[in-house]
């Protein structure tokens, strides 16, 4: 999931990602879209514990990013190894 831009209180423009070996042969839905991902440098931590306490683990990350002299150059994106609940 990505983060794109903050609507409001609790209210976020996402996008919900999932990975794939190549572009689809047909087109996605109308409401759907493909697009690359391009990788590179980045800071990343693993939250263990109930989703309420996951800013704890944002709170860290984006205090030691500066720390280390880096700088976020982009939207957060998370990754769920089990699912939410």
């Amino acid at each position: 999931m990505i983060y794109r831009d903050r609507l409001g209180d609790h209210r976020w423009s996402i996008a919900i990602c999932a990975p794939i070996a190549e572009a689809p042969a047909v087109a996605p839905p109308p409401d759907l879209t493909v697009e690359h991902l391009p990788g590179g440098l980045v800071a990343k931590t693993l939250h263990r514990g109930p989703y309420e306490t996951i800013f704890e683990a944002y709170d860290d990350l984006m205090r030691w990013i500066p720390a280390h002299g880096y700088r976020p150059a982009g939207p957060p994106r998370e990754r769920y190894l089990s699912e939410p609940g």
